[in-house]
């Protein structure tokens, strides 16, 4: 069976070559609506997920001519998932920010850094604490509104194991999490349609943007606009985005609204604090 999902004005295709019902916690994880499609002769599908023999799955990406492997149906759903998010980032014409974003007060606190700043720790710390969130990796931001948009891509927590925090089985629901291996990594999957998850067509005035990096303690400073600049553009996707994450910075840096935020050891949720404050 052949579906599209589209996000902003990209669409995806993939095909499903064979029946499961599993097959279906793809679109559910993304948030995604799929409709049944048919494409003209000649045309292939963005993605293809076959079965080749029992425990042993293809996903076929066609724009790279790549094939891989894998062992087990869990590990699949996470990796296509995770193709499909990328494969909208590539082609989206929005800017793009690598950082994440929850509601509070019914404005955005946005907050980016180098990988493994603790941007999934804060968002799923926030989530948890039934804060509203936009996401934890990729952000959509307007330099018009100065306002930002969720992302097509669940929130993904590393993991030691595959085994699922029960609070996050909890408030989530079976169907709405899964834990799968990816290249280097266990990672938890939290679904777009998991409760306090921001609608994707829901903008949210950006009140902050924290820039995350570790440290022995944790506490925040106000960044200039030079320093702002120079940390915000190195996490901007795509680069010719920059002068759009400019006015963002201008924007924020006026009221003093741009931070650094250093997270000490096992001390997320006075980082929280922080962020919520």
């Amino acid at each position: 069976m052949l579906y599209s999902v589209e996000w902003d004005t990209v669409t995806v295709t993939i095909v499903l070559l064979f029946d499961d019902a599993r097959l279906h916690k793809i679109f559910t994880l993304l948030g995604l609506p799929a409709f049944a499609c048919s494409i003209d002769n000649g045309e292939q599908a963005d993605f293809q997920v076959s079965q080749q023999a029992e425990n042993h799955y293809i996903l076929k990406t066609h724009y790279s001519n790549e094939e891989t492997v894998f062992t087990c149906m869990n590990d699949l759903l996470v990796n296509t998932v995770n193709q499909i998010a990328f494969y909208f980032l590539r082609r989206s014409q929005q800017l793009m920010l690598h950082g994440g974003a929850i509601v509070v007060n019914n404005e955005a606190v946005l907050f980016s850094g180098l990988s493994h700043s603790g941007k999934t720790s804060l968002a799923v710390n926030a989530w948890l604490s039934n804060y509203a969130v936009l996401g934890d990796d990729i952000i959509a931001c307007d330099s018009n509104s100065h306002t930002v948009t969720a992302f097509p891509k669940p929130l993904r927590k590393r993991l030691p194991s595959l085994d699922i925090p029960a609070e996050i089985m909890q408030k989530s629901g079976e169907a709405n999490v899964i834990a799968g291996q990816f290249t280097y990594d266990t990672g938890l999957f939290i679904g777009r349609k998991s409760p306090n998850m921001v609608d994707y067509n829901q903008p949210i005035k950006i009140k902050a943007l924290y820039y995350l990096e570790r440290g022995e303690n944790t506490s925040a400073t106000v960044l200039n606009r030079s320093s702002a600049l120079v940390l915000a553009l190195m996490q901007v996707y795509p680069n010719q985005h920059c002068l759009k994450m400019t006015e963002i910075i201008r924007y924020l840096a006026s009221k003093s609204a741009v931070k650094r935020l250093v997270i000490g050891e096992c001390d997320q949720q006075k980082a929280l604090e922080i962020v919520c404050g």
